[in-house]
C-alpha cells in the first residue's frame, strides 16, 4: 500500500505540500487506511488523528464516504458528531475537508515551513538545550495550552520536548514535535522573549531532525507573519498551499 501512497505523493503539483503525510508513515506512526490513484487516507496511531488528500475535491469526499475508520464509520459519517468527538482530520488542501463536512476556519488553515538546507541550522550558543521529562509538566502545561496536559505527558515520556536554559539555568522556553512529526509546541516565556531564544530553539529541533535523517517542517497558521519571519530567518521554504486541521 505504501507504494501506492509514494506514487500518489509524486504525482502532486508539489509533492513537499504532502510531507506531514510521507514522514507520518516514514516514521510509522500512522496507519494508511486507503491508498490509489485517487488519493490516500491515513490515521495516526496515538493519536486517532486522521489525514485526507484527494486527487481534488470530489475524490476526497468519495474517500470519505468508505468505511475505512475504526468500526466500521466514515470520515463523512465522522464529520458530522459533536464537537469534541470528531477525530482530528488533516488535509494537504483546506478545501477537501470543509466539503466533507468538517468545520474549517482562518485559526485552522496553515502554511507548511519546510527545511531544504544542505547544512545544519548555525546556533549561537546562548541557551543549553536538554530533553524535558515529566518533572517539567507543570511547566510546560503552563506555558502550553493547545493540546491537553495528558497530551503534553505522553509527549514528555515519549523525549519530543527539549527545554531551553539561560547561563543562569533557569528555564526559558521549549519546543517540541507532534504526534505526526512536525515540530511545534515552540514557546519563549513572556520575561525571556527578544532575545533570539525562538531561534535557538527552532534551529536546535531543525538540526536534530537532520541527524535523524529526516525532514525538519512545521505547520503555521496564515496570518502568523511573526512566526513566518522565524522560520525564513532559520532557512526555512514556506509552501504556498493552504492546509488546515480541523476537530
Amino acid at each position: 500500500m505504501l507504494e501506492h501512497v509514494h506514487a500518489f505523493i509524486a504525482s502532486q503539483e508539489d509533492p513537499r505540500e504532502l510531507v506531514t503525510l510521507d514522514e507520518m508513515l516514514r516514521l510509522g506512526r500512522a496507519d494508511c487506511l486507503y491508498a490509489g490513484d485517487d488519493g490516500v487516507l491515513a490515521r495516526v496511531r496515538r493519536s486517532g488523528m486522521v489525514f485526507i488528500a484527494g486527487r481534488d475535491v470530489e475524490a476526497a469526499c468519495s474517500i470519505a464516504r468508505l468505511p475505512l475508520l475504526p468500526g466500521g464509520v466514515t470520515l463523512a459519517e465522522a464529520a458530522k458528531l459533536p464537537d469534541g468527538e470528531r477525530p482530528i482530520t488533516m488535509s494537504h488542501d483546506a478545501r477537501q475537508p470543509e466539503a466533507i463536512g468538517f468545520p474549517v476556519t482562518p485559526e485552522t488553515c496553515y502554511n507548511i515551513c519546510i527545511y531544504e538546507g544542505e547544512r545544519p541550522v548555525g546556533l549561537s550558543g546562548g541557551l543549553s538545550i536538554r530533553q524535558l521529562g515529566l518533572d517539567d509538566l507543570d511547566a510546560v502545561v503552563a506555558h502550553y495550552d493547545m493540546i491537553s496536559p495528558a497530551d503534553v505527558a505522553r509527549h514528555l515520556e515519549d523525549g519530543w520536548v527539549w527545554g531551553g536554559f539561560d547561563a543562569a539555568g533557569d528555564l526559558v522556553g521549549f519546543i517540541g514535535e507532534h504526534d505526526e512529526g512536525s515540530m511545534g509546541m515552540l514557546e519563549v516565556f513572556p520575561e525571556h522573549r527578544r532575545r533570539g531564544y525562538a531561534r535557538e530553539l527552532e534551529g536546535y529541533a531543525v538540526n536534530r531532525m537532520l541527524e535523524a535523517g529526516r525532514v525538519p517542517f512545521g505547520q503555521i497558521v496564515i496570518g502568523n507573519e511573526a512566526s513566518f519571519a522565524l522560520q525564513a530567518s532559520i532557512g526555512m521554504t514556506r509552501l504556498s498551499g493552504v492546509q488546515c486541521w480541523t476537530e
